[in-house]
């Protein structure tokens, strides 16, 4: 089973956030759009580090850099609105929930101190 599986959905997830935002520009669909961003950056800042703990690349410094930028990114994106604090109340999927649900599965995978055993298919 892939180990990215559930990486992949959630892009699959931010790129239609990102489209529906995009393509029909009404409130909400924006911040579902800037939401959409969010998730892929994040994502792919996890999935970076995941394959790093799981030693499928090198840990070296310019990917670590990359994954850092992406978050950094993502918190601009969120803090950087106009009004954020009630973009926060009437949209919350959008604006509060979705950017802790990237943020905290970055920062949990990041910790982890145990290295994610490589399966080996048979």
């Amino acid at each position: 089973m892939n180990k990215f599986l559930w990486s992949n959905i959630a892009i699959i997830f931010g790129a239609l956030c990102l489209v529906a935002g995009i393509t029909n520009p009404t409130n909400f669909n924006i911040d579902l759009g800037i939401a959409g961003a969010v998730v892929i950056l994040g994502v792919l800042a996890y999935k970076s580090a995941k394959k790093r703990k799981a030693g499928l690349v090198k840990n070296n410094i310019s990917r670590i850099i990359l994954e850092i930028a992406a978050i950094i990114i993502t918190f601009l994106i969120i803090f950087l609105k106009k009004d954020i604090w009630d973009l926060m109340y009437y949209h919350p999927w959008a604006n509060t929930i979705i950017p802790i649900w990237v943020w905290v599965a970055y920062f949990i995978m990041i910790s982890s101190k145990q290295k994610v055993t490589k399966s080996v298919e048979k």
